[in-house]
């Protein structure tokens, strides 16, 4: 059987393509080279623009079902200042959520088979077929199984930022930063949280958000400069970077930890050309970064959405896949990479939305500004706006300045993220 689309790569990216190209009645193959539910590395956040984009598709009731809580509130912690607010609602939607990748993977494959498409697990890529300089199909085996080509009008490669799609049409990177940090996290019980905790620290930042099964996941990034050392001996200088986060290292330390330290320095910072003949690129196998930036899922999802309306006019004889390149994944309104001032993120453009990660501290000189005594009334502060592929609804904003919670003395800000 020829099909319209194979996806090669069934993670989020890919099977959200395949599921919505099948949704408009094309004929659809997604295969990937391992069984469906898997684990992988992941920051984990569905940013709120991604939750929306699940909502409209229906999904979201299953994410939801699984057990996986909201993270309607985050509090940033800068050390001098502490901003503590709430997400603004975006097309219905009002939190961000942290799925295990077991589960969330697993739900849009389900859904991408329960839409119509073809999926092949456990199934190898091992070659292109081509046809006059055109990607005609690809050729492949489960496992155990003979080699066996298969045909379809477009390829398209969401396998990861390893890509063998990518490097098989030789796609073209065209911006590229170096790596700058490594990452490392884990599950605990026994620590819960009422908001989503971030802390800046110089040459650190750490996350805890609420995931499945009553589990709170704790990820940090760190300079790649310090990879060498940290490894030595991974669990004690985990913990160590986690003392100085407040009381966060004490609390990990009462709680369960239930799963293996995951470790990982391979977190490149690329943009490829993601079109050519007979062929497109989505999800990491496209654009990747720093995991820092915590967009990987919510960006994912955004590009198959792009990808499927594209491909959907392509196959009609209208080009698009030039536009969905600079829709989806040219640099403007995207976040790239992390500065030279890691950690954090900086616009990709003039006009793009991402804005550091952190309000701007004042000089030490002018650190009665930031003075741990709250002053007679209330002194807004205005916030940067998140990262995401277009603004927010406007909303009111509120600001309390207090003594900083947690044994932190830095002044706290309550309101709205995202103003």
């Amino acid at each position: 059987m020829d099909y319209d689309v194979i996806v090669v790569g069934a993670r989020v990216a890919g099977a959200t393509t395949a599921m919505l190209l099948a949704r408009r009645g094309l004929r659809v193959l997604v295969v990937d080279r391992v069984a469906f539910p898997s684990d992988t590395i992941s920051s984990h956040q569905i940013q709120v623009p991604g939750v929306a984009r699940l909502r409209r598709w229906g999904l979201l009731e299953a994410v939801r079902a699984a057990g996986t809580p909201p993270t309607r509130r985050l509090r940033f912690d800068a050390g001098e200042v502490v901003l503590d607010g709430s997400f603004p609602p975006f097309e219905g939607a009002d939190a961000l959520y942290s799925p295990r990748r077991t589960l969330l993977d697993a739900a849009l494959v389900d859904a991408a088979r329960s839409a119509g498409a073809d999926v092949r697990e456990n199934f190898r890529v091992e070659e292109l077929v081509w046809s006059e300089g055109r990607v005609v199909g690809v050729r492949g085996r489960e496992r155990l199984g003979s080699s066996v080509a298969l045909r379809a009008r477009i390829v398209v490669g969401a396998d990861g930022k390893n890509s063998f799609v990518a490097s098989a049409v030789g796609a073209r990177t065209y911006r590229q930063r170096p790596v700058r940090a490594f990452a490392c996290y884990t599950y605990f019980s026994g620590l819960p949280v009422t908001a989503g905790e971030v802390y800046r620290r110089r040459g650190r930042l750490v996350a805890v958000f609420p995931t499945n099964d009553d589990l709170t996941m704790v990820y940090l990034s760190e300079p790649l400069s310090g990879f060498e050392v940290f490894r030595r001996d991974i669990e004690k200088h985990y913990l160590a970077a986690l003392d100085g986060c407040g009381d966060l290292g004490g609390r990990a330390r009462e709680a369960r930890r239930e799963e293996r330290l995951r470790t990982t320095p391979d977190q490149p910072n690329r943009f490829r050309l993601p079109h050519g003949p007979g062929w497109a690129l989505v999800g990491d196998a496209g654009v990747v970064m720093d995991s820092v930036s915590a967009q990987g899922i919510t960006n994912a999802l955004r590009d198959a959405d792009l990808l499927a309306e594209a491909l959907s006019a392509e196959l009609d004889g209208v080009p698009s896949l030039a536009a969905y390149h600079r829709g989806a994944t040219a640099p403007s309104g995207r976040c790239t990479t992390t500065p030279s001032g890691w950690p954090g993120t900086r616009p990709a453009s003039p006009n793009g939305c991402c804005t550091p990660q952190s309000p701007t501290v004042p000089p030490r000189s002018r650190a009665s500004s930031v003075s741990s005594r709250a002053p007679s009334r209330p002194t807004p502060i205005s916030t940067p706006r998140p990262c995401c592929e277009s603004s927010a609804p406007p909303g009111g904003q509120e600001a309390l300045a207090a003594p900083g919670p947690r044994g932190v003395g830095g002044r706290v800000v309550t309101g709205r993220c995202g103003q």
